[in-house]
This record gives structure tokens, C-alpha cells and sequence, in this order.
């Protein structure tokens, strides 16, 4: 089972793990969460999930990240996860105006699924755009389909 670790505990990060988990595609002892802000975290805990400390905490027990975070901290983060995620790490994206060029760049990776999800996804009734990076394998682009697909509907399109 892959480890899932999210950057941001808010509204996107608790849909996504309540749906993963409601449809048993994770457990919640697969999941790690971190945000700066640790009220956050709690009711992440109370669901059975594991919290972070830090940053490299999250990227030493997770396979595949996302960054539930705002767009205004993206940069930030993704200076600071470069310097501790593994290089087979996957990131999956719901960051708005975040193409998966800019990710790329400051990461140093390609391994980035970027999604364009809508705000009825909270509600289990979303509607998820899809793309993926070149190093993106056809297994990981499927994970992340079967993710947002227990949210609503998905559609796998070109970036632009």
C-alpha cells in the first residue's frame, strides 16, 4: 500500500482523505499529514492518520505527496521539500495557477500529477481535470484517478 502525505491540512486535503478512506482506497494509517498551523491536524488524528512534525518527517514516510497548500506559500514549500523528498516521489497538485512546468522547476522533478478539481468535491459530487508529467508512469496517473474519481467525476486532459 502507498503512503500518502499531504502539505496542508484545509478543505482540499480533508476531502481528499476523507474519500480515499471512505472507499477504502487508503487506510488511515497510510496517511500522514503536516500543516504549520497543528489545530489543523486534529481532526486528522481523531480520524487515525499520522501527523508530521516538519516537512521531512512527511517525506521520509510518504510515496506520494500532495500539496494541499495556498498558492501564495507553494513556493516556500516546494523550496523547502526539495531539499528532503526522494527523487521516485510522486506529487500530486490541486494547487490553483500552479502549472506543472513551475512545480517542476522548483522541485527538479517531473514526476507531477497535476488536478483541477471543483469546490462540490467536499461533497463527494467534484468534477477533477487531470494531467500529468512526463515521468509519470500509467500506474500513478491511474492512482491518482481512482483518488479523485471517489470525489466525483475525472477527466485526463492536456495541460493547457
Amino acid at each position: 500500500m502507498k503512503k500518502l502525505g499531504f502539505i496542508g491540512g484545509g478543505n482540499i486535503a480533508t476531502a481528499i482523505i476523507k474519500g480515499a478512506v471512505d472507499t477504502g482506497i487508503v487506510k488511515p494509517t497510510d496517511i500522514t499529514v503536516f500543516d504549520i498551523d497543528e489545530k489543523k491536524l486534529a481532526p486528522f488524528t481523531t480520524l487515525g492518520c499520522f501527523t508530521a512534525k516538519s516537512l521531512g518527517d512527511l517525506a521520509n514516510n510518504s510515496d506520494i505527496i500532495f500539496l494541499t497548500v495556498k498558492p501564495q506559500v507553494l513556493e516556500n514549500v516546494l523550496n523547502e521539500l526539495k531539499e528532503v523528498i526522494a527523487e521516485n516521489t510522486l506529487i500530486i497538485s490541486p494547487v490553483a495557477g500552479a502549472k506543472t512546468s513551475k512545480i517542476s522547476a522548483l522541485l527538479g522533478s517531473e514526476k507531477i500529477i497535476r488536478v483541477m478539481p471543483n469546490t462540490p468535491l467536499m461533497y463527494g459530487a467534484g468534477a477533477t481535470a487531470i494531467t500529468a508529467g512526463a515521468a509519470v508512469t500509467k500506474d500513478e496517473l491511474d492512482f491518482a484517478k481512482k483518488v479523485f474519481s471517489a470525489l466525483g467525476v475525472t477527466a485526463t486532459v492536456d495541460e493547457d
